[in-house]
């Protein structure tokens, strides 16, 4: 009951906010001089981003037991995308169709990611907003440079080998996260 409450309140926020007539003497937003807009050809990926995330959101909502639950559908997507730049064949066509993305080349995606970081980041100077990805691969396990090249300057990831045996391995990741957020 709580939950159908919830998801009424939220439905009810969206309409009211999208339907709601500009007053006249609402204040204007100036445009930032330092906003980085994106990539025109791919502003329609923005569409599928959205539905990816209400897909995710559903998703979590359908199987979560909490009555709390924190996510981040743009996390995830990253996620997604940099792991498409290693994927091939099934995996790659199951990522494409999670993400809504089969439309798109990697290339595409990379750039509207790279774009969208961009934006993301900068749109408002006052305000601290980041985004951190990493990638984190067992010690003397080969990884594909290129793969990495891609994931370092689209998204901006940071790359260590670790090995994972080792107990220090969590506390290494968890101090990672922590200085990131």
């Amino acid at each position: 009951m709580k939950r159908n409450i919830f998801i009424v309140l939220i439905l009810s926020l969206a309409l009211s906010i999208s339907c709601q007539e500009k007053p006249e003497d609402d204040p204007v937003i100036p445009e930032l001089p330092d906003a980085k807009p994106l990539v025109v050809h791919l502003e329609d990926k923005v569409v599928t981003d959205n539905v990816f995330a209400f897909d995710v959101f559903k998703a979590t909502y359908n199987n979560s037991t909490e009555a709390n639950v924190f996510i981040s559908p743009l996390s995830i997507s990253m996620a997604f995308n940099m792991v498409l730049n290693g994927a091939a064949g099934e995996t790659s066509a199951e990522i494409r169709e999670a993400l809504r993305a089969k439309d798109y080349t990697v290339d595409d995606i990379n750039e509207h990611s790279r774009s969208l970081r961009a934006a993301l980041t900068s749109v408002d100077p006052s305000t601290n907003f980041s985004i951190a990805n990493s990638i984190w691969y067992r010690e003397g396990f080969s990884v594909k440079t290129p793969f990495l090249d891609v994931n370092r300057t689209n998204y901006d990831a940071e790359v260590k080998a670790l090995d994972f045996s080792s107990p220090d391995a969590v506390t290494q990741i968890n101090n990672w996260c922590a200085k990131q957020t």
